[in-house]
């Protein structure tokens, strides 16, 4: 068994990748903010993940999250083109810093 971090696991692409590692017995440990996420998807893993609530750019959260992992599948971004041209940093701050 193998630990996987999964960022944005609350998202569409996100809760399904869950579900297929969970499915292979996989340890999983989700990060999201929720922002465009919802927490409805991880509703039938909740007992089998570990959740963290919080923003992957965030230092602190970013640093919890990778302890002990062995692999990463970073999912998180806004997606959104509008969004990225109404809110460039916010944006940036997602999908590149984060």
């Amino acid at each position: 068994m193998s630990f996987f971090l999964v960022t944005g696991g609350a998202g569409f692409i996100g809760s399904n990748l869950v579900e297929a590692l969970l499915m292979r017995g996989e340890k999983v440990r989700v990060v999201d903010n929720f922002s465009t996420g919802k927490k409805e998807n991880l509703i039938p893993f909740l007992s089998d993940i570990e959740l963290i609530e919080g923003d992957i750019a965030d230092p602190s959260i970013s640093k919890k999250a990778v302890k002990g992992v062995e692999y990463i599948l970073h999912e998180a971004a806004l997606g959104s083109v509008a969004r990225s041209v109404d809110d460039p940093i916010a944006t940036n701050r997602a999908n590149i810093d984060g």
